[in-house]
């Protein structure tokens, strides 16, 4: 049964930045799935469909830009959206030549992933 509300994957190590996350999203009126882990977030994207994937690059295990790559072969179409405390120039082309919908450097601004989201 669809909802008609955004899905939106949430994978983030930190635990208070994936809390926040999570209540700015079901504030914005979507569908959240959060994830702690990268493995964890794979295993998602291939049990469910989401709208919209928000990932940190900086994760043990299964990495954002391993998330990027994988679910843009597994579901192609879906905006990823990667989230790190730094990003070097390797790695912004390599998020940007697999298909990134954009990269948002922490701290990032709530008002960033409301205009993402809308």
């Amino acid at each position: 049964m669809t909802t008609g509300r955004l899905r939106v994957l949430v994978a983030e190590d930190n635990p208070e930045i994936l809390t926040l996350l999570g209540e700015l999203l079901e504030i914005e009126r979507c569908e959240v799935a959060l994830c702690s882990d990268g493995a964890s977030a794979l295993t998602r994207i291939t049990q469910e469909p989401f709208d919209l994937i928000l990932s940190d690059i900086s994760m043990p295990g299964v990495s954002g830009l391993e998330i990027l790559d994988r679910s843009s072969a597994m579901t192609p179409g879906i905006p990823v959206v990667l989230i790190s405390g730094q990003v070097d120039l390797d790695t912004a082309l390599f998020a940007l030549r697999h298909g990134a919908f954009d990269c948002l450097l922490k701290p990032f601004r709530l008002e960033d992933i409301q205009n993402i989201v809308r």
